[in-house]
């Protein structure tokens, strides 16, 4: 039986073989796009294979797990989950077929994308005394400070539980001093300073080891009218 690359020389990096079917290849070609900071990385891994038949190459496509840790196959350094594998295209007339499987993951560490925003509050009360006056009425808009994070996380499952309790983002902005810390029978408002507003999570590929997650941070003032 001659050799694959012998019946086609312009496949010579080839080692499949025609007495061999279902041999697959994979190349050292790799695709990579590096995503924004707070999102994964994109690397597409890809694959010559010679298949007899449809379905032979079908049952391959189908044995390939969603959602594995791909990083010992691929050369481009980092962690990759990989996604459906894929034929890309296919000589017509020969046995031959192209495959990729498209990956997400992280090429090198990545910084947090963050976003910054004012979050007004309103409030009213009556006989309030501010600035050394009494006033019968007084309604104020009260500016905490927000931030949001965009975090690539790879490994368990985050902690749900910490949403609504008190954390800090790392680091944590300063924040100016309260208006309200000198008027007579303030509310006190809990929880106060940083905390978990909201916690965003999505499996890559329906990995159970790699979460893209959004981390949303609030702060609020201990004292208001």
């Amino acid at each position: 039986m001659p050799l694959f690359e012998d019946k086609w020389p312009e496949r010579q990096i080839l080692v499949l073989t025609e007495d061999a079917p279902g041999s697959v290849v994979k190349s050292r070609r790799e695709t990579l796009e590096i995503g924004e900071p707070g999102q994964p990385d994109k690397l597409i891994l890809h694959y010559d294979a010679f298949f007899t038949s449809r379905s032979a190459l079908n049952a391959w496509l189908i044995a390939q797990t969603i959602g594995t840790n791909r990083s010992a196959v691929a050369e481009t350094a980092g962690t990759w989950i990989g996604g459906p594998a894929r034929v890309a295209s296919r000589e017509e007339e020969e046995p031959f077929y192209r495959l990729v499987i498209p990956c997400l993951g992280l090429a090198t560490a990545k910084p947090d994308a963050v976003r910054w925003f004012a979050v007004t509050e309103s409030q009213t009360g009556e006989n309030i005394l501010y600035l050394g006056t009494l006033w019968q009425k007084l309604q104020a808009e009260i500016i905490g400070y927000g931030v949001e994070i965009d975090r690539v996380v790879l490994g368990s499952q985050p902690n749900m539980s910490q949403v609504g309790t008190a954390l800090a983002p790392s680091p944590a902005p300063s924040v100016r001093p309260s208006d309200w810390t000198s008027i007579a029978d303030p509310v006190r408002q809990y929880p106060d300073g940083w905390f978990l507003a909201d916690l965003r999570t999505q499996r890559i590929y329906g990995s159970s080891t790699a979460w893209l997650c959004t981390y949303v941070y609030r702060y609020k003032y201990p004292l208001t009218p």
